[in-house]
């Protein structure tokens, strides 16, 4: 980094295919070596002779866009009224950088694009599909596809996002064409479709990682960057009568209250409006087996992505369909995640099929989820010894000890023949 700062008078500091936090490290980055003196000390340092033409280091930012789907959307701005004055503004540092909001969007496209583009080169492209994938890749601007494609997908998203927005919507299709006509083909069509919708996952995780690496980086020069603590708190029971969902509200109360940055994101099929609460809207649902009246409510991986993406760590409260899938984008985006052991699920599925093989199996399944996170709360001391003695690391479980509110529940409100006079039992 060093070296970079002897030999180079302008650093692009925001790339259009990578995240927006790498922007602040770099920029503190170069400001730690203003003036020509500490230039002249790693002259010294390095006995290289510094290209420098002025004493601080100015910004570039581009695109980086090698498909032409998100061209100017990353810029670099000087006073210029030409093609050589805005070079000679470049040579000597009058310039500043913005940029429309980053995110793996762009990388999806600029990916995407280049695969399709060979792939249409080659004559692959299904004539049937071919003129809405040459709108969505920006081939074609055909009114009457976009009419048809937008009210296809129920979006009015940007035109650079339709690609996310059809990948999103692409399994629930496949399902449902599996369902309606069930066949090898369209067992495959629905596998390649969850294949796709799962890419932007790990277009995520590769930027994450960049990213984190270029933070170790700054880390080492003494810059940290700052960030906003938020936890995503997940469950998939909220509104439902059982232990999980109690204790869920009871936690969103408490957050808002003392006016804790917590978020509750749980999966519901209805519109209710609460504060710090995020309902996502299911794309599957499905009773639970030998359980059928409790509902599994499957949400979309992209959607999940883009809501964790504003959070700083995840805390998951059961290890349904949500909880699950949170775990593999907070692991993705490299966020912080805990978990508390409520239910114990091996137990019920013994209890439901009478297979102590499935328990056993349940509770290894459990094992691998708590040694993968930070932090495991168990209910009380019996489901520590419990959670240890499956293979759950000691130093990773804390107890989450409960309460009971005993002005409410208490012996003094006890009435003798309640339930005969209201059950008749």
């Amino acid at each position: 980094m060093e070296k970079f700062v002897l030999l180079f008078d302008n650093w692009e500091v925001i790339n259009g295919t990578r995240e927006e936090n790498l922007r602040e490290s770099e920029e503190k980055l170069a400001r730690l070596y203003d003036g020509w003196e500490k230039i002249h000390q790693l002259e010294e340092k390095y006995k290289i002779k510094s290209l420098r033409t002025r004493p601080y280091i100015s910004f570039t930012a581009g695109s980086d866009n090698h498909g032409g789907m998100d061209v100017g959307r990353t810029w670099t701005e000087a006073q210029a009224l030409s093609k050589e004055e805005f070079l000679q503004a470049l040579r000597e540092g009058r310039t500043s950088v913005n940029t429309e909001k980053l995110g793996y969007e762009r990388l999806l496209n600029m990916v995407s694009r280049v695969g399709y583009d060979f792939l249409l080169n080659k004559g692959k492209i299904p004539s049937t599909l071919k003129p809405f994938t040459d709108f969505i890749f920006m081939h074609s601007n055909n009114p009457m596809t976009e009419l048809f494609l937008r009210t296809f997908l129920g979006t009015n998203a940007e035109r650079h996002s339709l690609l996310k927005e059809a990948l999103d919507k692409v399994p629930k299709l496949a399902l449902e064409r599996l369902l309606k006509e069930p066949s090898t083909s369209t067992l495959g069509e629905l596998i390649l479709a969850l294949i796709l919708h799962s890419a932007p996952v790990f277009l995520a995780y590769g930027q994450k990682a960049e990213e984190k690496k270029a933070e170790e980086v700054a880390k080492s020069f003494g810059i940290t960057p700052k960030r906003k603590e938020r936890p995503a708190y997940i469950t998939d029971a909220h509104f439902e009568i059982n232990g999980v969902a109690r204790s869920s509200r009871i936690i969103r109360e408490l957050a808002q209250k003392h006016d804790l940055p917590l978020g509750a994101i749980a999966v519901w099929d209805r519109d209710v409006k609460e504060s710090n609460l995020v309902l996502l809207k299911p794309a599957f649902e499905f009773s639970t087996p030998f359980y059928e009246e409790f509902k599994l409510r499957v949400p979309t991986l992209i959607t999940l992505l883009d809501l964790l993406r504003n959070y700083s760590r995840v805390h998951i409260a059961k290890p349904g369909p949500l909880g699950i899938m949170a775990f593999g984008v907070a692991k993705a985006l490299g966020l912080p995640t805990t978990f508390t052991f409520h239910t114990d699920v091996p137990v019920y599925a013994y209890a439901y099929t009478g297979s102590r093989e499935l328990m056993d199996f349940s509770y290894k399944l459990i094992a691998l989820l708590c040694n993968a996170c930070e932090r495991v709360f168990t209910p009380s001391e019996a489901y520590r010894k419990l959670l240890r003695e499956k293979g759950v690391k000691e130093e990773k479980i804390k107890v989450f000890k409960r309460g009971v509110d005993t002005t409410l529940f208490n012996p003094s409100k006890k009435e003798e023949g309640f339930f005969q006079r209201k059950f008749g039992v």
